[in-house]
């Protein structure tokens, strides 16, 4: 059942919806389907292929920020371009960052309606790595630093969906190597798999899935490698894990 679906410029990310009828896809760069120009943005299209269905674009960022579209600089919100969408596709996150601004970490609904920033801090030199939705849509969990080269701490932090209460700061580990590590909710957002640690939500309480020593002469050897469950990947249910070794 190989097929092509669509065919764009940039850097595309892709999600499929719960049940694979839809394709999500978001990109930096503007693209042509069928002699129809596309602005950079997030879109929809049917697993079967067809025209795609703008969410969100450039333009509508653009307008939320009060600023020229021609100004607006990437739907990226650090050195990668992150979304994430719930398991029915009505809900989404992303990432951008506007000129003369730092990163934002945005959420809207499937329907294109709702665009909201979440209140993350107003830093030119805040970074987001990366972004997870969980498989309901309650629960968003990023990764950010709030300044290149590694000076500052990491923040692995979770959030509620529609923006209510303060983050809750999971962990401060990070570095170099894991910018790009995913970040895997539970479907029913409780729980969060970073780095082979299975992280609580609601901040109260972690499981170590994996070793990451020896740090420390009384460390036991490492059961992985430095860096954790890497590529790891889990179940909905956060009970079954699969994980590529490096010894």
């Amino acid at each position: 059942g190989n097929h092509a679906i669509i065919g764009t410029e940039g850097y595309p990310y892709f999600r499929l919806s719960g049940d694979g009828a839809q394709v999500f896809f978001m990109t930096d760069q503007g693209f042509s389907v069928s002699g129809q120009n596309y602005a950079a943005g997030l879109y929809a299209v049917s697993w079967s292929g067809g025209a795609p269905r703008a969410i969100v674009t450039k333009n509508q960022v653009a307008a939320y920020y009060g600023v020229n579209p021609d100004d607006f600089v990437h739907f990226t919100a650090g050195t990668e371009v992150y979304f994430d969408v719930s398991h029915d596709g009505s809900r989404l996150v992303f990432g951008t960052r506007v000129s003369n601004g730092g990163a934002r970490l945005m959420r809207v609904n499937g329907d294109g309606s709702g665009l909201a920033e979440y209140p993350l801090p107003q830093d030119y030199y805040l970074y987001i790595y990366n972004v997870a939705l969980s498989g309901n849509g309650s629960k968003v969990v990023y990764l950010a630093q709030r300044t290149p080269c590694c000076s500052a701490p990491y923040e692995l932090k979770a959030l509620n969906w529609d923006g209510s209460g303060s983050a809750t700061q999971l962990s401060a580990y990070g570095g170099p190597n894991t910018n790009s590590a995913r970040i895997q909710l539970t479907s029913d957002g409780a729980r969060v798999n970073y780095l082979g640690t299975l992280y609580n939500t609601d901040g109260n309480g972690r499981l170590e899935l994996a070793i990451r020593g020896p740090f420390n002469p009384s460390d036991p050897p490492s059961l992985v490698n430095d860096y954790g469950l890497y590529g790891g990947s889990m179940s909905s249910g956060g009970t079954r894990f699969l994980y590529g070794a490096d010894y």
